[in-house]
């Protein structure tokens, strides 16, 4: 019965040292120094008959070289976790590059734009219906002199042909009398000219104050005007630097990204399948210590355990890499400064609140006055 039993374990430690180093020649080159360790180790219990205390020593250093292997497998994959995520870092740059700058250029830009609005929206139309209240006034004054004046006239030429009538009957009263209603209508008229006269060059003096006003308030729109477009030009410059920048980077970030994760994932597959190896032959190492007569070596079940089949066992994926969700490129919205300076649609764009109530034109620079930059926007963005 022990003979059989000697013969049993025999045959079990030969088949399985045979496995163990079948594996080990799969395995990949693990460093010269490990190699030659290893090797070294297992010449001394390749002839093995029995497991001893010594071959048991001896096996349990093999494996704890290939314990460091696994533990190296480990931090390779660790450096290859980081690179492959080194693209969150890149693509948050890409879409955060001159943000900060381009939201000041449009805050800068809708202020001057909202100051520009409202002092036509107030000041100029104030400026407007005043000049237009206090000229008019001018007119009425000068229409009514000649309504009134003109009726004078026709009442002094009735009394004359009436005076004239008294002197041909030779009628002294009636002459004398209309002679004085005639001498009482001009010094009355002569009066009231005087009156409109002093009157006229009263509100003539207030319309052309209103009027001085009104020249006053169309200028600072225009140097409003002129201040908004070169601030609009600013953001512009920015904004299309901005969105063509954060093309081209985001486009170079995810090719190289993906280089790197094709070169990371083929030495993640080979990685986990070596891990695989390792993990099989430390599976018979430690069947090998653990075997008595009684308990012979079973190799074949460390090969269920670590076949091919099992890649997807989590003692294998903890060495490979998981792709990193990759933020998508932000939008970037060009159309917002779409609208050249002086084109067809400048106006209207120039004429909006922020709150996007549009300029009412009556009375207004309605077009704008001239644009600052007829062709529009200069290469450099029309200043800072």
């Amino acid at each position: 019965m022990q003979h059989r039993v000697g013969v049993q374990s025999l045959n079990s430690v030969q088949v399985a040292i045979k496995s163990l180093k079948d594996g080990l020649a799969d395995m990949p080159y693990p460093g010269k120094v490990r190699q030659m360790a290893i090797d070294a180790l297992m010449k001394t219990v390749e002839d093995s008959d029995k497991i001893d205390d010594d071959t048991r020593t001896t096996l349990g250093q093999v494996n704890g070289l290939l314990d460091n292997i696994l533990s190296d497998f480990l931090t390779e994959k660790i450096a290859a976790q980081t690179r492959i995520e080194e693209v969150l870092a890149i693509v948050n740059a890409c879409n955060a590059d001159q943000t900060v700058v381009d939201s000041e250029k449009q805050d800068l830009f809708t202020l001057n734009r909202d100051n520009l609005w409202e002092h036509k929206h107030t000041t100029e139309r104030s400026a407007y219906e005043a000049e237009q209240l206090e000229c008019s006034k001018v007119l009425d004054i000068v229409n009514g002199w000649q309504v009134l004046w003109a009726g004078s006239c026709d009442v002094i030429d009735n009394h004359e042909s009436a005076v004239r009538a008294a002197v041909d009957t030779r009628n002294e009263s009636t002459e004398w009398t209309l002679m004085n209603t005639i001498s009482v209508w001009l010094t009355q008229e002569t009066t009231f000219t005087q009156e409109k006269k002093e009157e006229f060059s009263s509100q003539k003096s207030l319309c052309e104050s209103a009027v001085q006003a009104h020249a006053s308030a169309e200028s600072k729109s225009e140097t409003d005007q002129s201040t908004t477009e070169q601030a609009y030009c600013a953001w512009k410059l920015v904004r299309d630097g901005m969105c063509q920048t954060r093309d081209t980077c985001y486009a170079g970030a995810m090719a190289n990204h993906q280089a790197i994760l094709v070169d990371e994932k083929t030495r993640a597959d080979l990685r986990c399948n070596e891990a695989r190896l390792i993990n099989y032959v430390i599976c018979v190492v430690q069947r090998l210590i653990d075997s008595t007569d009684d308990n012979p070596v079973n190799a074949s079940a460390c090969l269920a355990q670590w076949g091919a089949d099992q890649m997807g066992r989590e003692e294998i994926q903890r060495y490979n890499i998981t792709e990193p969700v990759v933020p998508d490129k932000d939008a970037c919205d060009t159309a917002a400064v779409s609208v050249d300076v002086g084109s067809a649609g400048w106006n209207t764009f120039l004429g909006r609140h922020s709150d996007g109530t549009a300029l009412d034109c009556t009375g207004l620079e309605c077009p704008f006055h001239y644009p600052a930059f007829p062709e529009g926007c200069p290469t450099n963005g029309g200043g800072d």
